[in-house]
């Protein structure tokens, strides 16, 4: 009773808070979206709605290609539940993660809905999504630097060599990072360190603080192994590696063919730079653009970096526009349907009860 107690109430959470959260959003883009109104709804009527659902299509496979790779992820430290459980949570999380600053917002509830259905520990939960951010933020870091190699020709090169440095730093961090968390030394975390944390539980004279410092200790501890177990299974490793690349590829492909439709890759004229201002744009949206919810963030970046390449800002805003509304508001839609879904069914058990 208890647990269903704290579902109640994260779901009544999600219904105020993140709804709210939702309309702030939707009125940013929507402004976004018309200004100017006229320019824009005319640029967009000329891509037609086969292409728009392709580019739909190829981000609903990207969502449960991402959802694919959790489950990936998470069997490797020894769920052997459906890879439907996991796509469900997965695209619900998704879906807030959208519609908060920062797209962070639903990773707690992550963490305890995994956690609820898995019977893993936190910590281990943790370390997957640990894992999985690490492998995109590389990733993306190293396509933004191909990128910015190829598109050499449009960029000064006093901003080509920021950019170029900053992205050289990110990639280097951020896979130096990944590789100490899935091949570093040892069966756990520094002895000292949880020597010290497990010291200051016992002199602790709150019990609470005492709690705190020994949960800490186990927290950091399943961490840990966490990451040994996903990188003592190369077939985990080769797998995500290889998922990851092709979600990232598929984002940049996505604003490629955006690009092709509306005639923005006929004034780069070079198959390189065409190419490079796909990654570079799809890299950097998804590294910067997270700072702003409902996608705004997302499609001010794809449309900014494609505003230096031509003559015609409003379409290249329409990029960066029409890039989020298939994907980010795709994923809410999505996510709502599903949550939604299971109030219902949830309302039914009890009503059933009753």
């Amino acid at each position: 009773m208890k647990d269903n107690g704290n579902v109640k109430r994260l779901l009544n959470l999600i219904n105020t808070d993140k709804l709210m959260f939702l309309f702030i959003s939707l009125a940013l883009l929507l402004a976004l979206f018309f200004f100017p109104p006229l320019d824009v709804i005319k640029t967009t009527r000329e891509i037609s709605l086969w292409v728009l659902s392709i580019v739909i299509a190829l981000y609903i496979f990207n969502l449960f290609t991402k959802a694919y790779r959790w489950h990936i992820l998470l069997a490797a430290n020894g769920w052997c539940g459906s890879f439907l459980h996991t796509a469900k949570i997965f695209i619900v999380i998704m879906a807030i993660n959208n519609i908060t600053p920062g797209s962070l917002g639903g990773e707690p509830l992550r963490m305890y809905l995994a956690g609820r259905k898995t019977n893993l520990s936190a910590g281990v939960v943790s370390s997957t999504i640990l894992i999985e951010k690490s492998l995109d933020l590389t990733i993306l870091s190293g396509e933004g630097i191909l990128g910015v190699i190829l598109v050499f020709p449009f960029i000064t090169s006093h901003i080509y060599y920021s950019v170029l440095t900053t992205l050289v730093i990110l990639f280097v961090f951020w896979g130096l990072f990944l590789y100490h968390m899935v091949a570093g030394r040892g069966d756990g975390p520094p002895q000292w360190f949880r020597e010290r944390l497990i010291k200051r539980g016992r002199m602790a004279r709150s019990t609470l603080l005492r709690k705190l410092y020994l949960q800490t200790d186990k927290f950091v501890n399943d961490l840990y192994l966490g990451s040994r177990a996903y990188g003592n299974s190369r077939k985990s490793l080769s797998s995500t590696l290889i998922l990851t690349l092709l979600i990232w590829s598929n984002e940049a492909l996505r604003v490629f063919i955006l690009a092709e439709v509306l005639g923005i890759n006929r004034e780069l004229y070079r198959l390189d730079s065409i190419i490079g201002m796909a990654l570079l744009s799809s890299s950097a949206a998804l590294l910067l653009g997270v700072f702003l919810p409902g996608g705004v963030g997302h499609a001010l970046t794809i449309g900014g970096i494609y505003a230096l390449t031509t003559t015609s800002v409003t379409r290249a805003m329409t990029i960066g526009l029409l890039s989020t509304l298939t994907s980010t508001w795709v994923c809410i839609a999505i996510g709502f349907i599903l949550l939604l879904c299971e109030k219902g069914k949830r309302e039914k058990r009890v009503s059933k009860r009753s």
